[in-house]
């Protein structure tokens, strides 16, 4: 008789609230940077220059986990698999853990969009560079016009010499 193994889902590294506070360090950090400028004297001058937050970096870097771990937490995969073995394999509390970490995830993501889209109007960090993530997750693209539907009108026009005819 072969013994069943159970099977442990992944991205189950952290909990939602231990997500929310490495996002927060992670923000504050990214606030607080500073740089570094060596004068003429030889001294080096330090002064903030806080840097723009990117999801990429906070997910593989602070979090150490793929980009991919982390879409399956906000897109709902692992909430749908939880849903489909609710009662064979896994029990309600894991599905509702579930739960909590696709809202987190969620949160975060739009966040890391948000501060994005903030760094980009107020002109910090590379303009280029987040045009171009703008361009690529989100199919912007400065220059396109909308495409309006214009019906024709019919318009007939009526000589005042011919009304009273």
């Amino acid at each position: 008789m072969t013994k069943k193994r159970r099977i442990q889902p992944r991205g189950w590294k952290y909990s939602a609230a231990e997500l929310r506070e490495k996002f927060e360090s992670y923000i504050k950090e990214a606030n607080e940077a500073q740089a570094e400028y060596p004068t003429q004297k030889g001294d080096v001058l330090r002064y903030n220059k806080p840097r723009v937050p990117n999801l990429n970096y906070f997910v593989n870097h602070k979090l150490n986990i793929s980009r991919n771990t982390f879409r399956k937490w906000y897109d709902g995969t692992i909430v749908r698999a939880h849903e489909e073995r609710i009662g064979k394999e896994y029990d309600q509390n894991r599905h509702e853990r579930a739960l909590e970490l696709e809202s987190e995830a969620k949160f975060i993501k739009e966040a890391f969009e948000s501060l994005e889209e903030n760094a980009l109007v107020n002109g910090d960090g590379s303009t280029a560079g987040l045009t171009f993530k703008l361009r690529a997750r989100d199919r912007w693209n400065p220059n396109q016009e909308e495409e309006k539907k214009v019906e024709p009108i019919k318009v007939i026009m009526v000589d005042e010499r011919d009304k009273g005819q």
